[in-house]
């Protein structure tokens, strides 16, 4: 837009000297006019810098470099991803571009972090970028100084080390740093503490005495012949509860062999069971094998889950109360 406002300008002045007849002044404004329009184009023309923070750096030194773009608002910057390297610099860190609106410009930019690893005089090339619209945009070329690192002479004796700086402590802040830190810990270990002297101080409460419990007036035989009259009386087996009605037969022969004979008979197996009873009675051998047959069959009513026939059924109770009148009458000496 001012670049036709000046060619208006120009055209305007160059017929108004025409036609009062001075040509020379005609030209020669028409040629100040171009000169200025030439510099307003440079004005307004796209461009690129290149601008480093640092053009003399030391050997491995980090320097940044600004890369920045103004461009017409309608134009658009093709940003390169520039690699690893650019030129004889190491590319250590670069960020993301950056944009910002300034009138009818927008200027973008990007800082690279760039390392040297000669010393000497090393040359930035010109940055080329491209945008959208197919112009070229170019920075000039830049001259770096890197200078190389300090000599050490070796011969030299070392200096003394520095005495150590007195730092003054702050006692109320390392206190406060300390209780913030392990403050829950300690007030978790005092509650304890505390917990645990005061149950060791506390004064046991004197126990009731415990009576023994009185001695049953009862014979084991007398006892069994109960415990099996009543199983009688249950009518577990007709009622389906096959499984229970030998387990509580069971029972009832073991508790009267341990108490009678004092036999572990409830901790020992049925085979156990039988040589123990046959070395403490003379009990006639067909007692002593209907007992070996009953207990087997508690057995493999209970872990089996073997069904009996009726007629075990009904010969169980009956067959323990002759083996136990007869086992409390044959008892050996």
């Amino acid at each position: 837009m001012i670049f036709a406002i000046c060619i208006k300008i120009a055209i305007s002045v160059y017929h108004f000297f025409c036609m009062n007849g001075r040509k020379i002044w005609a030209i020669g404004c028409f040629l100040w006019s171009a000169q200025f329009l030439q510099a307003q184009t440079e004005t307004v023309a796209s461009s690129l810098r290149a601008i480093p923070n640092h053009t003399e750096i030391g050997t491995a030194a980090p320097f940044e470099l600004r890369i920045e773009s103004r461009t017409p608002a309608a134009a658009s910057v093709q940003w390169k991803s520039w690699g690893e390297r650019l030129d004889t610099f190491e590319i250590v860190e670069k960020t993301p571009v950056e944009t910002r609106d300034s009138g009818d410009w927008v200027i973008e930019s990007q800082t690279l972090t760039l390392m040297a690893w000669d010393s000497g005089y090393h040359v930035i090339k010109p940055l080329i970028l491209a945008t959208a619209q197919g112009d070229t945009l170019r920075s000039k070329a830049l001259l770096i100084q890197v200078a190389p690192p300090p000599q050490v002479d070796i011969n030299q004796a070392p200096r003394p080390l520095a005495p150590p700086l007195a730092v003054a402590r702050d006692w109320w802040g390392l206190l406060k740093n300390f209780i913030r830190s392990y403050g829950l810990y300690i007030l978790l270990v005092a509650a304890a503490l505390w917990w645990f002297f005061r149950r060791k101080n506390r004064t046991p409460k004197p126990l009731a005495p415990v009576s023994a419990p009185p001695a049953s007036v009862y014979t084991p035989k007398e006892n069994a012949l109960s415990a099996l009259k009543k199983l009688s009386r249950q009518q577990l087996w007709q009622k389906g509860e096959v499984e229970q009605h030998y387990i509580q037969l069971s029972d009832i022969v073991r508790t009267y062999i341990e108490t009678r004979f004092e036999l572990p008979a409830l901790e020992s197996t049925t085979a156990e069971i039988i040589q123990s009873v046959k070395r403490h009675t003379t009990i006639e051998p067909l007692a002593a094998e209907r007992l070996r047959k009953m207990l087997l069959l508690a057995d493999m009513v209970k872990f089996a889950q073997t069904q009996p026939d009726l007629s075990d059924n009904e010969r169980s109770i009956q067959d323990i109360e002759r083996w136990i009148k007869a086992a409390d009458i044959r008892q050996r000496k």
